[in-house]
């Protein structure tokens, strides 16, 4: 599980409007390869993200958050 901290994230997936969705997508990027972080909606806020990370080999990765 990854807590990712910061400002201006949506708050959740759902929105009054049907045609506009408040999400946030989590990425981990290993050089060449990318990675989806599945989104723990429950404890998503507008200054925390909390996902799960897949089993990844040992390396060094860059988190990318997409906000919608």
């Amino acid at each position: 599980m990854i807590w990712i901290y910061g400002s201006r994230f949506a708050q959740n997936g759902f929105n009054s409007v049907p045609s506009v969705t408040n999400s946030n997508i989590v990425k981990l990027v290993d050089g060449y390869s990318v990675y989806d972080c599945e989104m723990h909606n429950d404890k998503t806020t507008n200054t925390q993200l909390t996902c799960y990370a897949p089993a990844l080999p040992e390396s060094v990765y860059q988190i990318r958050v997409y906000v919608n």
